[in-house]
């Protein structure tokens, strides 16, 4: 848990294996995934994991491991994450994860909780850059948060995250890498596509409030963090919002950013080129319908939702992107049937436009 000089700043943990190191496999990952280095393509998953603990009531992380590296993504955005509580027995669960995946780990706390934190993170293939934790509190209510990363996803940077030609590339970390300044350049990682052109991707994970009124004002807050970014950005999370509804998230970030999930059904319709909030409005009216053809798009929209995992009937877990990328095609996004949290993780493969 060192790293940060402010508890509640951001800090990352190198992967060794990433930098050259080596450590023994434990978790098979897709080390040759397309989404961790092929030309042009990036593959992103958000998470919201409970605390590692499933619809059994277990908390196992070697599981979540598992639906995390079949997944082949090469970024997660990870909520609800716990560091060394009384709950999750004492563990430090972002480091745990990143040691089983292989993967570079930045972790934003945003509560102190039983004894520890509790907070999001990102797991990253792919050299990390930057990364700040910014407080989504309202008054005293501190457990939310935005956790902005910012990685290499550049030529070079692609085929070192990449893992080579073997699928059991990943690996439990022999040993932990520094921890990056907080605000700052990751110590290591920098200079990592020197050789290569960089390509500085922007990733954001946060989860929001119960509450409505509390929701409004974070999302403004977002959406200010949003304007002042350049280049590419991934914005990911449990919003806690149900999409459609009046408080649809993308009613705020557009024109700036598109649900990826939305962009996907326009895709299967041939609308690619609509708004996220007018085919937002446009699904909301083909629901009215009592058609065939409404029923099908309920149908499909119903395909998207994301909790509880033991029956899926809302959707409240979100990706976005900017104008720097597209979704890889009408089937790039979809969540992953499994009950190792009370949310279902949602996969987005997107190209670099």
């Amino acid at each position: 848990m060192t790293g940060a000089t402010n508890r509640f700043e951001a800090w990352v943990r190198e992967e060794p294996r990433l930098l050259g190191g080596a450590g023994p496999g434990t978790i098979a990952t897709a080390g040759a995934d397309p989404s961790a280095g092929a030309a042009g393509t990036l593959k992103v998953m958000t998470y919201n994991i409970r605390h590692g603990r499933g619809m059994d009531m277990v908390i196992d992380l070697e599981r979540l491991a598992g639906v995390i590296a079949a997944s082949g993504a090469g970024v997660i955005g990870l909520n609800e994450v716990d560091i060394e509580t009384e709950r999750s027995g004492g563990v430090d669960q972002a480091a745990a994860l990143g040691e089983l995946l292989g993967m570079h780990v930045v972790y934003g706390p945003n509560l102190e909780y039983q004894g520890g934190l509790f907070g999001n993170a990102v797991l990253s293939r792919f050299p990390v850059l930057m990364a700040r934790n910014v407080s989504l509190a309202v008054g005293e209510r501190a457990r939310w948060g935005l956790l902005c990363v910012e990685i290499d996803a550049g030529e070079r940077a692609g085929e070192e995250a990449g893992g080579g030609d073997e699928p059991g590339g990943g690996g439990k970390a022999a040993a932990r890498g520094g921890a990056a300044r907080a605000g700052g350049e990751a110590a290591g990682v920098a200079g990592a596509a020197a050789g290569g052109r960089r390509r500085a991707v922007h990733v954001l994970a946060t989860h929001l409030s119960l509450e409505a009124h509390e929701r409004a004002a974070q999302l403004q807050k977002i959406l200010g963090v949003v304007r002042e970014l350049e280049g590419p950005v991934v914005l990911m999370g449990d919003f806690n919002i149900d999409a459609g509804s009046d408080e649809d998230p993308s009613r705020t970030f557009e024109p700036l950013l598109v649900d990826a999930w939305v962009q996907a059904l326009a895709l299967r319709r041939g609308a690619a080129g609509d708004t996220a909030g007018g085919i937002a409005r446009g699904l909301a009216s083909r629901w009215e319908a009592s058609s065939a053809e409404s029923r099908t798009e309920r149908s499909l929209e119903a395909a998207g939702y994301t909790f509880p995992s033991d029956a899926p009937c809302r959707r409240i877990d979100y990706i976005f992107f900017n104008r720097h990328f597209r979704l890889a095609g009408g089937d790039a996004v979809y969540p992953l049937d499994t009950q190792a949290s009370d949310h279902l993780p949602v996969v987005a493969g997107l190209r670099f436009a």
